[in-house]
């Protein structure tokens, strides 16, 4: 039996695979060396139902491989609303951010947290963003937003400690708050204040005017 030419093949694979419910072109090539075993052995009506039947369970196993992933959106909590903390000021803030934290790690390493909140400020959940060094942390701006989208969070308190005892911000504190901000505006969330925290005190964004 004469060889057939690739492009004879890539044709005739690419009809099958239409008659097999296969509609993209990238499935082709998968189906040319089935093809070339056909050509290769006499008896081809036979070898022609047993590579239909292989063609379909190829087909099969191409739709399993490509089945698109169903994303669903749930945030369950245990508790009412007005059963959570609210925050009125940047003190309540503090408060909470001091009682869900470790002291001892408050003067060793820096984290960046925040609070959820709905939007009448009751606090949905706290998020702990990242944890670096004993000078610096990253901050990944897509995680904070992961959280406050599956959250159905409407507004932030963004929170991070300074080891070093030093509650003024930073440029590098000034520039993160400002693309947190920029991001927050897109998906119309409200960021209320972002604190500098200590075992014993706080900086204020809002009140010191950075925000």
């Amino acid at each position: 039996m004469a060889a057939h030419s690739g492009a004879k093949l890539a044709g005739y694979a690419l009809e099958v695979a239409r008659n097999s419910g296969i509609k993209h072109r990238s499935y082709v090539p998968a189906f040319i060396p089935l093809l070339r075993a056909t050509y290769r052995f006499p008896g081809r009506c036979c070898t022609i139902i047993h590579l239909n039947q292989m063609i379909m369970e190829t087909a099969a196993k191409f739709t399993e491989t490509f089945q698109v992933a169903e994303i669903d959106l749930i945030y369950k909590t245990g508790f009412n609303v007005t059963e959570r903390p609210k925050i009125t000021q940047a003190a309540d803030a503090h408060e909470l951010l001091l009682k869900n934290s470790n002291p001892g790690r408050l003067g060793f390493i820096e984290e960046f947290k925040i609070l959820l909140l709905n939007q009448r400020n009751f606090v949905l959940g706290e998020y702990q963003v990242s944890q670096g060094g004993v000078s610096a942390t990253s901050v990944d701006i897509r995680l904070i937003f992961a959280a406050a989208l599956k959250a159905n969070a409407s507004g932030l308190v963004l929170a991070h400690n300074h080891p070093s005892g030093q509650l003024y911000p930073s440029d590098a504190d000034r520039s993160a708050t400002r693309r947190i901000c920029e991001a927050a505006a897109l998906f119309q969330i409200n960021v209320l204040d972002h604190l500098i925290i200590t075992n014993r005190s706080f900086y204020s964004f809002v009140q010191g005017g950075d925000l």
